[in-house]
């Protein structure tokens, strides 16, 4: 079953496709596969096929290909990959790799020769058993050599018995042409009679020894035969290597049998002779074929013979004639025509093509092979199973045994795992697909590019011959996306500890649905217990009934197999405690298991129960700290100290109300420096942490907080866990890093060496964006940065972390400015690297949708304000170019560079025109004789200051600052209001003035967002220089605005920017930076 592998032994230059010379005979086997490992290969990567190296002598796989022919995918070997002498290495590709029923897996060398491929492999079973060689590198070129059993992946598949030699052996030997020269390359190729085992030093197939003697040079190669028992090795004829001109004798040795064949290498100019010999060669285009198939015939010739025809003729394994005619050559010598492999009566095997044409002959042949047809009515199958919004799904397939005219095609978003919940807007494509001759389609689906089309979705192809389904995922970020789809029931559970009379999500999936009567439904069973056995309760039963019962739910799954159920924690079904769930499916045959804990709010060990609502704050925000005092008589107080970090006290008071009470503090307004002893460092003695002593008359607790000057990523005091993100707001596409540090277990690191991190929507379907384990160091701290996908939804997310039987869990919110929704209308945003340019420059213009749509193409063409006024934009009139389509990329954006004509004739105004599907969008730039001021490359220093406050009134001071030396002018001012309140955004707006110009806000110079301008930035005037002001508009959750120069290089002269937040009591967050630069 071998193509040859060659091994260069010396200098001789191998037609290899670049592969790296081996240092000894080269033999890889595919030596074990499974393609239906335990699991669902269309949602995960599980097949795998592992290759055998039984030489003596590393062998370099670089660039080899593994495949299943043209269907299924190709995996190219990675460069720099070597297989040690007897070793093996196992390869993942791609969901849905192989077939089940019918695959034969190829392997291809970096020149894409045939090194190795397996017989029809069929394993409709999910278990752990592959095909593999009875012995590691058994080969014979039969099926025998393969055994069906329990998997032995990356390990030996048994020991090798020895093998006697018996028979006669020949081998034959031919150099192609006498004569050849420099640039050509050489092909010896040859036969064997049958093949030849060694047993030492490891049990295979004989080499074929082929050496190459010539003028000062000699080259030394190793081949295997392949399955037809044939071998070859191309030789590249290069001066470079210390090839000559002269005689060549090549000999090649077999088992004790021996060849020879010569061949001579002449410089061009004396190969004249050489060409007029015409060298024929005629091939297929591949060397497999099934039924129904075309296969494409190609000859080549380097002499054409005037009104001569090439005649060919095509014979099966039983010498019948099955194809014969006359081909004429085009201007270069090529002959071409097409071969269909009948589907009746098919004669399988070796099929043989010779051709004659000017004296000439050639030959070559194909196998045609028997199709392996699953035992089902439609095969289908999808190209992965986890996609992204605005991807195409590529469904293939195949009607088995009989043939219609065309199958049904539908496919159905789902509505249990879909963020939107009513049923009318979930997707649905139905239509018809048409069969190819050998009865296989193919057709396409293309997902909606906007946030509804989250959700599983089924394909169902369908006639009444008989139906066949697949099922797929849409997601945020597919390769984040992780689905536990090798267990067929899977449960889970919203929270991991409830309070008594909270309400608890129950939902999973099955993965292994029964198909049942239109009079059945296929349900899963959830019951419920605690640590001391089952629940005493059930609704279904009568009081008297309930102490033997378990108390059980049940929920109705969609047609993927999602399933999802609520119920309330009554505390007279579900006392403090820890609890299992119970998932069953299939009268029990799947069954799947969770934990959960309640909690009594107001049950707790002691006499007393605290909750402050942040342990880290920044200045100017308020600490609440909430308690109980269970049995305390209203009106009775509290005493309460608080110990600052600077040694002083401050003392308050506070009374018992229904054994409730509570307390509060506004934490400093600004900081206070304050000199320590013994420390050259100021420090800010209102920066620290902070203790709060409650006492009352029988007992005392101590609260902590800190003050930070960065709260959003800093943690209090040592606790069993921290963590903690370095920002509480993303952009999509920003980086977000995730710090943590963890006590170890003192069962030591061999238990708990790994915390688990999961990044998901904080809200149902509580997407998983990133689900990771994170390694501590000696210290036990971790962390990790990540990449927030930039297709991912506005929301607040979180981060759930576990260690050692404690957990964490930080919000976070994320802002993608693309817009979403019937909000604002679709709009294209231009902008230019600038807006005045002279005479031969380049205009650099980018550009993208305000919304996550798919842009196929955009429609550029820029007019020149003339006298002619040929043709008018939307404000200048005047001549055009040429229109020019632009491509964008899959998210929308795109660029275009124009180039302004040189000379005075090219001053003017100028518009661009940018013509989309929904409108026509413009950007105008001047042409001036003197030069643009342009942006510098970049600022040699750079600084920003980031501060944050919950004050209705806030000054920004833009002034120069020193900063080692060097002076730093303010460049920008950004700002973020975040109001976390959802409904109150209108309510909460801000408004922003300097030097007695109202800048933003309603009423002032910029009232909306920026970006509906069709550009990003709005141009105003303030104390008589311009900036640039963008502006995201007022009544959004997270109100942004940024203030530059419009001068490029320029800086901000204003010092002083009020914002002021216009709001009643609601709350918010005012978030602003200045970023200044060395002049």
């Amino acid at each position: 079953m071998k193509a040859l592998y060659a091994v260069l032994a010396l200098g001789l230059v191998a037609a290899m496709g670049g592969a790296h010379a081996q240092s000894g005979p080269v033999h890889v086997v595919i030596n074990e596969v499974d393609t239906n490992p335990p699991g669902n290969d269309a949602l995960q990567v599980v097949e795998w096929v592992e290759l055998y190296n039984p030489s003596a002598f590393p062998a370099d796989i670089s660039g080899w290909t593994i495949s299943q022919g043209k269907v299924g995918g190709t995996l190219t070997i990675p460069h720099g990959t070597v297989l040690g002498p007897y070793d093996h290495d196992v390869f993942h590709h791609k969901k849905n790799w192989f077939a089940d029923s019918g695959a034969q897996v190829i392997l291809r060398d970096a020149s894409d020769l045939l090194v190795d491929r397996t017989h029809r492999l069929y394993d409709r079973d999910n278990d752990r058993s592959s095909w593999q060689r009875t012995y590691d590198g058994l080969d014979t070129g039969s099926s025998g050599d393969w055994s069906f059993a329990k998997a032995s992946v990356g390990n030996s598949n048994g020991e090798r018995p020895e093998v006697k030699q018996e028979g006669t052996i020949r081998v034959t030997l031919d150099t192609g042409k006498s004569q050849y020269v420099f640039g050509e390359k050489v092909r010896v190729h040859g036969a064997v009679s049958e093949s030849v085992f060694v047993e030492k030093p490891t049990f295979g197939v004989a080499t074929v020894n082929l050496v190459v003697l010539g003028p000062g040079y000699r080259g030394a190669f190793s081949l295997y035969p392949d399955f037809n028992l044939e071998f070859e090795e191309v030789i590249s004829l290069q001066k470079a290597v210390g090839l000559r001109t002269g005689e060549y004798l090549a000999t090649v040795e077999y088992a004790g049998a021996r060849a020879d064949a010569s061949f001579s290498v002449v410089e061009p100019e004396d190969a004249e002779e050489i060409e007029a010999e015409g060298a024929l060669s005629i091939s297929f285009d591949e060397e497999f074929y099934i039924p129904g198939q075309t296969a494409t015939i190609t000859a080549r010739t380097s002499e054409i013979t005037q009104y001569a025809g090439l005649k060919f003729q095509v014979e099966d394994p039983e010498g019948v004639n099955v194809l014969r005619g006359t081909l004429y050559p085009d201007a270069a010598g090529r002959f071409a025509t097409t071969m269909f492999m009948d589907t009746v009566g098919p004669t399988f095997g070796r099929h043989v093509i010779t051709a004659a044409y000017g004296g000439e002959a050639a030959s070559s042949y194909f196998e045609l092979t028997e199709e392996a047809i699953e035992d089902r009515p439609i095969s289908l199958y999808l190209d992965g199973g986890v996609y992204a919004p605005g991807d195409t799904v590529e469904i293939t397939g195949r009607l088995n045994n009989r043939y219609v005219f065309s199958l049904d095609v539908e496919i159905q978003q789902v509505g249990t795992t879909s963020l939107d919940t009513d049923s009318s807007r979930l997707a649905k494509e139905s239509g018809a697909v048409r069969l190819e001759g050998d009865s296989t389609f193919k057709y396409e689906y293309e997902i909606g590019n906007n946030p509804d089309r989250l959700g599983e979705y089924r394909v169902r192809i369908s006639k009444n011959v008989g139906s066949a389904e697949a099922f797929f995922q849409v997601v945020e970020d597919p390769v984040a996306s992780f689905t536990d789809a090798a267990a067929p029931l899977t449960v889970y559970t919203d929270e991991v500890t409830y309070e008594q009379g909270s309400r608890i999500s129950i939902y999973g999936k099955v993965n292994r649905m029964i198909p049942l009567s239109s009079y059945q439904t296929d349900l899963v069973e959830i019951s419920m217990s605690g640590s001391e056995g089952k629940l005493g309760y059930d609704r279904r039963v009568s009081s008297i009934e309930r102490e033997n019962v378990e108390y059980t739910l049940t929920a109705v799954p969609d047609i993927a197999g999602n399933y999802r159920i609520e119920d309330t924690l009554y505390s007279a079904i579900y006392p403090p405690g820890e609890y299992s769930i119970r998932a069953s499916h299939a009268g029990g045959e799947h069954t799947a298991n969770a934990r959960f804990a309640v909690t009594d709010p107001l049950d707790f060990e002691g006499q007393y129960k605290f909750e402050i609502n942040s342990e880290v704050l920044g200045l100017g925000e308020e600490v609440i700290v909430r308690g109980i005092y269970p049995g305390a008589v209203k009106g009775s107080g509290i005493d309460i100290i608080l110990y600052r970090p600077d040694g002083d006290t401050d003392r308050f008071g506070t009374l018992v109300d229904d054994s409730k009470f509570s307390w509060s503090w506004r934490t400093p307004i600004a900081e206070k420096e304050h000199r320590i002893t013994n420390d050259r460092i100021p420090q800010s003695s209102n920066y620290g942490v902070y203790r709060v002593a409650f006492s009352a008359d029988s007992w005392s607790e101590n609260i902590f907080f800190k003050v930070s000057p960065n709260p959003e990523a800093d943690t209090l005091g040592v606790a069993p866990l921290e963590v903690s993100t370095d920002k509480p707001v993303y952009l999509a596409g920003e980086e977000m890093v995730i710090s943590g540090v963890a006590q170890k277990n003192e069962l030591g690191a061999a238990s708990f060496e790994r915390a688990e991190s999961i990044v998901k929507q904080a809200v149902w379907p509580y997407k998983v964006v990133y689900s990771l384990f994170l390694e501590l160091d000696g210290g036990g701290n971790f962390g990790t940065v990540l990449d927030l996908p930039a297709t991912i939804f506005d929301g607040t997310y979180r981060v759930d972390t576990s260690y050692g039987g404690h957990s964490v869990r930080i919000p976070f919110e994320v802002v993608n400015e693309l817009q979403y929704g019937d909000g604002l209308p679709l709009e294209l945003i231009l902008s230019s690297d600038r807006s005045e340019y002279r005479p031969g420059e380049t205009v650099n213009i980018t550009g993208r949708p305000n919304k996550l749509v798919y842009l196929s193409q955009v429609d550029i063409t820029v007019v020149s304000e003339s006298q002619d006024r040929v043709t008018c934009g939307i404000q200048i009139c005047g001549t055009t170019g040429t229109t020019e389509p632009v491509v964008p990329t899959a998210s929308g954006t795109f660029s275009y560079s124009y180039r302004i004509p040189p000379g005075a004739e090219a001053l003017g105004g100028y518009e661009i025109l940018a013509d989309t599907d929904f409108g026509t969008y413009h950007l105008a730039f001047n042409v001036t004789e003197a030069p643009p001021v342009q942006e510098p490359v970049g600022f040699e220093h750079r600084e920003t200051e980031k501060f944050r406050s919950t004050d209705n009134m806030t000054r920004i001071s833009a002034v120069p600052v020193i900063s080692g030396g060097i002076e730093l002018m303010p460049r920008t001012i950004q700002g973020t209001l975040i109001t976390p309140d959802r409904g109150e955004e209108s309510a909460v707006n801000l408004r922003v003035s300097a030097a007695g110009i109202c800048v933003i806000g309603d009423g002032c110079a910029v009232s909306g967002p920026t970006r509906d301008r069709g550009t990003v930035y709005a141009i105003v005037e303030v104390d008589g220089r311009d900036y640039q002001v963008r502006y995201s508009g007022a009544d959004v959750q997270f109100e942004k605005f940024t203030v530059l120069p419009a001068e490029p290089g320029d800086f901000i002269h204003v010092e002083d920017w009020d914002v002021e937040i216009e709001k009643e009591d609601q709350v918010s967050l005012f978030y602003h930076r200045i970023t200044r630069v060395s002049p």
